[in-house]
């Protein structure tokens, strides 16, 4: 059977729908998007990758968060009213999407819209464990694509999803509890706590090490070539997990990084 070609609409557009449904989390109605198919990214930390967001699709994001109503994506979170996500961009795609701008296109067709070198970042906003596991997580392995991905979720979700995600921790308690369940992590500490974490993490005999990016550093190694937060590939896979101070624009990081310090 020959394979339908994709629209122009589909192959043109800068963002595409990978899932539109109920929530794994409550039922409540949501969309995974996934957009920079076109234009690259402004995040200088990532780069070259799609983001993939998983949000509300009846309600805006920003408005469930003031009402602490976004458990359909962010589940539990203990700091998601400090998320570090860009709210202009979680409103403009969220916007973007009620006017009908993103087109659905099937998972599996989304490596045909994309440069080899571009990578998929799951967990841009959202948990991507909110849309069924075989939908889209499932997939990524079979589509010869790399991938980052970050589960807030972890303590909740089925064990197939430690293959793709990175558990996302915000205390070392956390961070502890996810290498006993068979994750690799990636945790976020206070300014000035990477060596500390690392030290806690290995007494506890897990190898952890400090986040390869240096904002600081123009040449710095960035997501898109790092690739080590794309879960844990087995058994066998020995590779560290990943501590990284707070981040964010300078008007929240502050906050962020007080609230963060009250967990520890």
């Amino acid at each position: 059977m020959r394979r339908q070609k994709l629209s122009n609409r589909q192959k043109s557009s800068n963002g595409v729908i990978l899932y539109e449904g109920p929530s794994i989390f409550d039922g409540s109605p949501i969309v995974q998007i996934a957009t920079g198919l076109r234009k690259p990214t402004q995040n200088r930390k990532v780069r070259n990758a799609i983001q993939v967001w998983t949000i509300p699709s009846q309600e805006h994001p920003l408005e469930a968060i003031r009402r602490d109503s976004a458990y359909s994506v962010c589940r539990d979170c203990a700091i998601s009213d400090l998320c570090y996500v860009n709210r202009i961009t979680l409103g403009a795609i969220y916007g973007a999407y009620r006017r009908g701008a993103y087109p659905a296109v099937p998972v599996h067709r989304i490596p045909e819209l994309l440069p080899s070198y571009m990578v998929w970042r799951l967990g841009a906003y959202g948990n991507p464990s909110a849309v069924p596991y075989p939908k889209v997580m499932g997939k990524l392995s079979k589509l010869g694509v790399q991938w980052l991905s970050y589960e807030h979720a972890w303590s909740h979700v089925t064990q197939s999803h430690r293959a793709v995600s990175m558990a996302s921790c915000e205390t070392l308690d956390q961070a502890i509890g996810a290498a006993s369940r068979g994750w690799r992590s990636y945790t976020v500490v206070p300014l000035g706590e990477t060596k500390r974490a690392i030290k806690v993490l290995k007494r506890a005999g897990i190898k952890a090490i400090a986040c390869p990016y240096n904002a600081s550093n123009p040449a710095t190694i960035t997501c898109d070539i790092c690739r080590l937060c794309d879960g844990k590939h087995g058994d066998d896979d020995k590779r560290p997990s990943i501590i990284a101070e707070i981040h964010g624009s300078p008007n929240v990081i502050g906050s962020r990084n007080k609230a963060l310090a009250i967990l520890q």
